[in-house]
């Protein structure tokens, strides 16, 4: 993580990735350290709130799993921004960077999401998708693992992207599979080390943390 990276200093191409990081995990990992290696300013959003999931852990905890988790890449910032402006949905975030960065530069926004967020977006499935959608300013970038349907999911993107003129790029990390998700860490202690990185689940032993369902 680079210390000196401030939210003022917003790349031309400023890459979102919004996650809850409930705890983080391997795959959460992987698609960070592929962001950084493009070089290319990568802001990390832990939500604060979430207008689903009611068992998140404290703020402050995954904000903590996520630096210790991020501290050797250069490219990566983790962010607490929702803490402070507490928004109800990703437009709402975006509204409020495009607030800071628009006196400076014109800004292209691309949220990293996987093909079932992508899906939800596209199928009107989440709070101010229309708005997300309509924006000349935000892109996607898609992420598949190794066990989506790839192509079919694709098609199904790529038919609806057509009707919307939203600008969407793909990416395969071979690396990830369903089998590495918060929610199995959460659910099954045994498997939690082999689905978090070594430093989050120390973390998670040092604070005696517990997760509920």
């Amino acid at each position: 993580m680079n210390p000196n990276y401030s939210i003022q200093e917003s790349p031309v191409k400023w890459y979102l990735y919004g996650l809850s990081a409930n705890p983080p995990t391997k795959a959460h990992y992987e698609i960070i350290k592929y962001f950084d290696s493009l070089n290319e300013q990568l802001t990390v959003f832990p939500c604060y709130r979430h207008p689903i999931k009611t068992n998140l852990i404290d703020f402050t905890h995954r904000v903590n799993m996520l630096n210790l988790m991020c501290s050797n890449f250069k490219n990566v910032h983790v962010s607490t921004l929702e803490q402070n402006i507490q928004p109800n949905t990703t437009f709402e975030l975006i509204v409020y960077l495009r607030s800071i960065v628009s006196l400076c530069h014109e800004t292209l926004f691309v949220i990293v999401c996987d093909c079932y967020i992508m899906m939800d977006f596209l199928d009107l499935n989440r709070w101010n998708s229309t708005d997300i959608l309509n924006q000349n300013d935000i892109q996607f970038c898609v992420i598949f693992n190794d066990n989506n349907d790839i192509e079919n999911d694709k098609k199904l993107i790529n038919e609806h992207e057509n009707k919307r003129d939203t600008v969407i790029a793909f990416v395969v990390l071979e690396s990830i599979n369903e089998s590495i998700r918060s929610t199995i860490a959460r659910n099954d202690s045994q498997r939690m080390p082999n689905i978090v990185p070594k430093c989050v689940y120390d973390y998670i032993v040092e604070h005696n943390i517990t997760f509920s369902n």
